[in-house]
């Protein structure tokens, strides 16, 4: 055989081969660290030290707000569940009796409230600290909080209907006080929204026992003082649940890269490129959220709001491109789809922390005005005509910052809410978040104006 020698019309394709095989090399050379960048490098750490919570030692044995949460779950406070609804919405005439018999069944329950309520509230601490930010961890205490105070306040009501109305008032005032605490106490956020329903629902019952015919002006005028004293939500306590639900988020990206609880704690697809989640980006969007919330809440509420419903209309945004293809194109598409998925939008967390503090304002508000209409016989033109003889000062709307509004036509105290606009006292009690004013209408529509002989 003879070996075919490479004609010249070979070499020449060969030669011409040569440029494009060595571009062909250098592009993939180029493109390999190109591939590498734009699919897996992620950037440095960035500094979260602003979001890192200080959680203070607890002593499990000694702290009274844990003893309290131990306490109450060997309790029968779960009984209350039992109860018929229209018992405990009201408590008329036929059900004294059933509700002695069940409080007779709940001395554990009772004595556990007796206890916390006369320990000093600024020593209080939730149970287990930084371990409550593991998205595993379950709150049971929480939901039996809530039972607990109902149980008390039904006791309160079977007092006020056997007539000691200030044993009823005190009990009130201490299930009130029991939420103010909560609120200092060092939790996540759903330990605030738990601690601001409690002490709600404390003042509540206080204004609904002040409607009572037979309360006199003395007995408003000292619910009043104690009202007073105490405070609502505040924004260092916010703050701090920012915090501690920005641990909860990095415990979810944690579970998400290795690949546990994907399908239900953090609800990311079980199919999801985990290997593309670019941890340091994801978590630098986050803070591009947080922090300039929490440095408006350094400066006031209204500035928090501010900032947190702008990072909601960029959340929506986000959130709104999901299923767009463009979305999938960022190479951090995988930390995007975790933000949207892990991250609870601020716009309810603020409305449900300025609307206590609204709230909390205006039952003071309806107090001052039962007692100048039992002094002067009629209601004033303007919450002016309250200062300083009831109050001390103009109350504030938090939304505004101007002072809170009084429609004295409709008999309404409120706030222009968070669109700021003034609706002229319109109001839902039961839903205030339909965009309306956030107010209460004065309850002693049919009153005596005059207080009871034995006052």
């Amino acid at each position: 055989m003879h070996e075919t020698s490479p004609t010249s019309d070979d070499l020449e394709k060969n030669h011409r081969r040569l440029p494009w095989l060595a571009l062909g090399g250098i592009a993939l050379v180029l493109l390999v660290p190109l591939i590498w960048l734009v699919g897996f490098y992620d950037i440095p750490k960035p500094d979260d030290s602003r979001m890192i919570p200080q959680w203070s030692e607890r002593d499990p044995t000694t702290n009274p707000l844990i003893v309290f949460c131990d306490e109450i779950q060997r309790s029968a406070a779960k009984k209350y569940s039992d109860l018929p609804r229209d018992m405990t919405a009201r408590l008329d005439a036929g059900d004294v009796q059933p509700a002695r018999e069940f409080l007779a069944k709940q001395s554990d329950t009772l004595a556990a409230f007796d206890k916390i309520r006369h320990t000093d509230s600024t020593t209080w601490l939730w149970p287990d600290g930084e371990a409550m930010t593991s998205p595993h961890y379950a709150a049971d205490y929480l939901s039996t909080c809530n039972v607990v105070v109902k149980v008390v306040l039904l006791k309160a009501k079977l007092l006020a209907r056997e007539g000691k109305e200030d044993e009823a008032m005190r009990l009130c005032l201490d299930v009130a006080k029991l939420g103010a605490g909560m609120q200092r106490a060092e939790g996540c956020p759903v330990h605030l929204m738990v601690a601001n329903g409690i002490q709600a629902m404390g003042e509540n019952h206080c204004i609904t026992l002040a409607t009572s015919q037979t309360f006199t002006r003395s007995q408003i005028l000292q619910t009043l003082r104690e009202l007073s004293t105490m405070e609502g939500p505040r924004r260092e306590d916010l703050s701090f649940a920012m915090q501690a639900d920005y641990q909860m988020f990095l415990h979810y990206l944690e579970l998400f890269e290795q690949a546990k609880g994907t399908s239900g704690i953090t609800g990311a697809p079980k199919r999801m490129p985990k290997f593309l989640l670019k941890r340091h980006r994801t978590i630098n969007m986050r803070l591009d959220r947080d922090l300039p919330i929490r440095e408006g809440l350094d400066r006031g509420w209204r500035e928090g709001l501010k900032a947190g419903l702008l990072a909601d209309a960029a959340f929506e945004e986000l959130a709104a491109k999901r299923r767009s293809i463009g979305f999938f194109l960022d190479s951090n598409f995988v930390g995007k789809i975790c933000i949207v998925l892990c991250s609870t939008p601020m716009r309810a967390t603020f409305r449900s922390n300025m609307n206590a503090c609204a709230a909390q304002e205006q039952r003071r508000v309806l107090l001052a005005l039962r007692l100048y209409e039992m002094d002067q016989g009629g209601l004033p033109a303007s919450l002016e005509a309250l200062v300083p003889t009831y109050l001390p000062e103009m109350p504030e709307d938090i939304y505004s910052g101007k002072p809170m509004l009084w429609n004295a036509n409709d008999k309404v105290v409120y706030s222009t809410g968070e669109n700021g606009i003034d609706d002229g006292g319109r109001i839902n009690e039961a839903q205030p978040r339909k965009g309306l004013d956030v107010g209460r209408a004065y309850p002693w529509a049919n009153a005596p104006l005059t207080s009871p002989a034995h006052e």
